[in-house]
């Protein structure tokens, strides 16, 4: 099973009021906790409910790059089974 972790521009390449950002994969969560602060700054999304929505910033080192809503939308755990041979 492939982990990588992608971060992938989800909108078209136009000029638009909304981006969508999608970051996936083993390593979305701390990379998520790196750059995104909450408005207050004492929020960690990996310790939030999943499919909730936060409004807060992205930042770059101590560069605020821009203003967010961060929708969290946690996968659940795959299990897969599979059956070999007779009926």
């Amino acid at each position: 099973m492939n982990s990588d972790t992608i971060a992938a521009i989800a909108t078209a390449m136009s000029p638009s009021g909304i981006g969508i950002i999608r970051i996936s994969g083993e390593d979305a969560l701390p990379v998520i906790d790196r750059i995104y602060r909450s408005k207050y700054g004492h929020k960690k999304l990996s310790l939030c409910q999943k499919h909730t929505i936060h409004y807060g910033y992205i930042y770059d080192d101590n560069e605020m790059v821009d203003e967010v809503m961060v929708f969290f939308m946690k996968a659940p755990i795959l299990i897969q089974k599979r059956r070999y041979g007779g009926n």
